[in-house]
């Protein structure tokens, strides 16, 4: 089993004293305000990923909201759950989940390793495709009033740790500061010594 590429964003969402249709009140409108400026990118990685044929492109490419995916409560309750968390799926095949601390995205579906050594056909470097998701990821931490993305792993990396803190980003931050030093200042960095090093992404370059 592969170890995925797992961004979390810091945000501004208000969580404490919420219930869960207050959360949703205050998450979907600004969902459904953020227009994506790189549709056609992922419309395209999605046909790709699908191996869609024409019949299912054009089912893929027609519009669909966001939407909060609801748990019965029989087996999750936001409202008295230690670390209340919603979730939100999009369009092409996009997903979030808030809770108090971070957002944690579902995209871009790759391995972290591939993500920092991502490579277009002719082995060279593809910075236009990883920098598609990059706006994208710009795009939704900007909307809940955050400015930036920490990328971290599962499955045994040794990052993932980092992932299940239940802190805040910038706690977060600190805390890889004392363990493993400053971050990595480009994504090629991170990928001579991915086990033991990270990069922030301010989005600095887009």
């Amino acid at each position: 089993m592969g170890t995925d590429l797992i961004p979390i964003l810091n945000h501004q969402l208000p969580f404490e004293g919420k219930t869960l249709g207050e959360i949703i009140a205050l998450i979907q409108p600004r969902l459904d305000a953020m227009v994506l400026a790189n549709r056609g990118s992922f419309l395209e990685h999605m046909y790709a990923w699908k191996g869609a044929s024409p019949r299912q492109r054009l089912a893929l490419a027609k519009p669909s909201a966001w939407q909060p995916i609801l748990e019965d409560p029989l087996y999750y309750d936001f409202d008295t759950a230690a670390i209340p968390t919603i979730d939100f799926k999009g369009p092409y095949g996009l997903r979030l989940s808030f809770d108090p601390f971070a957002i944690f995205s579902f995209s871009p579906p790759y391995r972290y390793r591939q993500w920092f050594g991502l490579q277009n056909a002719d082995g060279s470097e593809a910075t236009a495709a990883r920098n598609e998701w990059r706006r994208y990821l710009r795009q939704v931490a900007h909307a809940f009033g955050g400015d930036r993305v920490l990328y971290l792993a599962d499955n045994t990396h040794p990052l993932e740790k980092y992932l299940y803190a239940d802190k805040p980003v910038a706690e977060i931050e600190r805390q890889m500061r004392q363990e493993l030093g400053e971050p990595k200042r480009t994504f090629r960095e991170v990928l001579e010594n991915e086990k033991h090093s990270y990069y922030i992404d301010y989005f600095a370059d887009l």
